[in-house]
């Protein structure tokens, strides 16, 4: 097996404390949260879907990955 093809194991992790807070945790949880929200969108195979809203009373996909 080919170390360099391991990819690290992404998931949703629990909300931080306040109170033992630190910059590099908070960067941490920043970059996990990137990753899966990266991770969700590179779900979409055809650029027409990010218009499709799923949902009446939701935006179009393409707004959230905008925002």
């Amino acid at each position: 097996m080919n170390v360099a093809n391991i990819q690290p194991k992404i998931q949703s992790l629990q909300p931080l404390e306040i109170n033992k807070l630190t910059r590099a945790c908070l960067k941490a949880y920043f970059d996990n949260t990137w990753a899966l929200y990266e991770l969700l969108f590179s779900a979409i195979k055809s650029e027409e879907t990010l218009y499709l809203s799923p949902d009446p009373l939701r935006n179009p996909l393409v707004f959230y990955l905008g925002h």
